[in-house]
């Protein structure tokens, strides 16, 4: 199978060699506080997500500096990616999420922004703070729909319909400059046939 990696469409774009930088920026999720749930997804780490357990996230100067520096000495990287991955990084109030954002500018290195985020956490005044940081940086918002099939998102506790990610993706294609990714995980309960997992394929891709 060819296919265009992501390593080699940065690389294209930006010369050298591009990493990406994990961060934990200390948000919540409307799954876990109880806005829509308590549980969470089934597959999320729950000592590892427990409001009750998780320790304080180090300040996201020192996880950004700590990723730039192993990026450079283990992957040669020349420049950085980084991405709110902890939790749901749009799930805050406006001013916050711009604070936490925008702590990207301080490092020369970073050319891009990447947001993980539920399709059920995104609205026009979020879309539009995260589409101002297109004007200097590569951004992506990556959306986590797991799965097209109801039952499945049902049986995993999402606690969200496919329609809320078509909407999402919608919003964002009409309204911005942002680019956008799409978390699926092959193979869940119910999506064992290789009919359901080319469906799948199919329908994300098309949107």
């Amino acid at each position: 199978m060819c296919y265009f990696k992501f390593s080699q469409y940065l690389k294209s774009k930006f010369g050298t060699k591009v990493h990406k930088v994990s961060v934990d920026a200390g948000f919540s999720c409307p799954n876990k506080d109880g806005k829509i749930g308590s549980g969470g997804c089934i597959f999320c780490d729950n000592k590892g997500f427990s409001f009750n357990t998780r320790l304080p996230s180090r300040p996201l100067e020192i996880q950004i500096e700590e990723g730039i520096k192993a990026g450079k000495r283990r992957f040669k990287a020349e420049r950085f990616i980084v991405y709110f991955q902890a939790y749901t990084n749009t799930y805050a109030p406006l001013s916050e999420l711009k604070a936490r954002y925008d702590v990207i500018k301080k490092y020369p290195e970073v050319v891009g922004l990447s947001i993980a985020t539920r399709p059920d956490c995104i609205d026009e005044p979020i879309l539009d703070l995260i589409n101002s940081y297109t004007d200097h940086y590569e951004v992506w918002l990556e959306y986590g729909l797991q799965s097209i099939h109801q039952k499945t998102l049902d049986f995993i506790n999402r606690g969200h319909y496919f329609d809320a990610f078509l909407k999402a993706v919608q919003l964002t294609r009409s309204k911005t400059n942002i680019k956008i990714c799409c978390h699926v995980i092959i193979g869940l309960p119910y999506e064992w046939s290789k009919k359901e997992t080319k469906q799948m394929i199919r329908e994300t891709a098309r949107e």
